[in-house]
């Protein structure tokens, strides 16, 4: 019942692959993706646009990406099906 109720508040698109993972930033106003495309992406929140995008360096689909916490959203941890 909860999901037949549930409604799309925004669709994103910039990935060229599955997205796997979604995360916010601990003040809420940055999103980072993660996806099979190897990409990261950075989304301004309250735009709900793309505010950049990098390859993370691994070789298989990332599964979890996560701003970390007190780095002024200046540092990423990133994990994929590589094992990296």
């Amino acid at each position: 019942d909860l999901i037949k109720r549930m409604d799309l508040y925004v669709k994103l698109s910039a990935h060229d692959g599955c997205v796997n993972t979604v995360h916010f930033n601990p003040t809420g106003d940055l999103l980072v993706s993660g996806s099979d495309d190897k990409q990261i992406i950075f989304w301004n929140w309250a735009q709900k646009m793309k505010k950049f995008s990098y390859y993370s360096g691994h070789e298989d689909n990332v599964f979890q990406a996560r701003v970390m916490p007190f780095t002024n959203n200046c540092s990423v941890i990133t994990s994929a099906a590589d094992g990296q």
